[in-house]
């Protein structure tokens, strides 16, 4: 058994050998026939099946240098590469190895890098009226002071109000409804209000 350190071949990986000798050691396992290449580096590695099959078809010289490089092809079965000069954009494997390693590296890099404060959002104004352009801005007219629930509508001047606004609002909105709907909506909005305790009873004032 060769007591030589040995040779470990990774997927997509190239790796430079130069045998000694052609005529390699053959051992059955459980794998199947492997066949033991000793190199001039001093190290050797077994080869299966598939790889012997390989060098004897590229019939390398002893001691000349040439890379061997496994790779996986439909599903998981192994295939291997020969081939001889520079690793560096002469094979396909190795130039994708080198693209993931590089995409790797730049992932990292980003990954380090703090991030990039954010600007901070500023509010915007709300663009102040149109003067008349002698006197300044037009004055916003204030603002009627909204009723307090306990200041209750006497209900004669809760109907004046909820029709009023009822039939102005149906027309502003061009609206033409039916006096059964107005009076439907009309009633709906009396009874709303009197159940939110918004009204009282009506003013009695003049009356015998």
């Amino acid at each position: 058994m060769p007591r030589a350190e040995l040779l470990q071949f990774l997927c997509n990986v190239p790796v430079q050998v130069a045998l000694l000798t052609l005529d390699p050691l053959v051992r059955e396992s459980t794998s199947g026939t492997q066949y033991f290449y000793p190199t001039s580096e001093g190290k050797g590695f077994w080869a299966p099946e598939e790889l012997h099959a390989k060098i004897r078809n590229f019939q390398p010289a002893v001691n000349e240098p040439f890379f061997v490089c496994k790779r996986r092809a439909h599903g998981k079965r192994r295939m291997w590469d020969l081939w001889k000069g520079a690793p560096v954009g002469t094979h396909e494997a190795e130039s994708s190895q080198s693209t993931l390693e590089l995409q790797l590296a730049r992932s990292l890099d980003r990954l380090q890098q703090p991030p990039a404060p954010q600007p901070i959002p500023i509010r915007a104004e709300a663009p102040q009226a149109k003067g008349t352009g002698t006197y300044g801005p037009v004055p916003i007219p204030a603002v009627p002071p909204t009723r307090r629930k306990d200041e209750k509508i006497p209900l004669d001047v809760a109907v004046r109000e909820v029709i009023g606004f009822v039939t102005t609002s149906l027309k502003d909105c061009g609206e033409q409804w039916t006096d059964h709907s107005k009076q439907d909506l009309i009633s709906t909005v009396i009874i709303a209000a009197t159940k939110a305790g918004y009204t009282t009873v009506w003013n009695r004032e003049g009356v015998a």
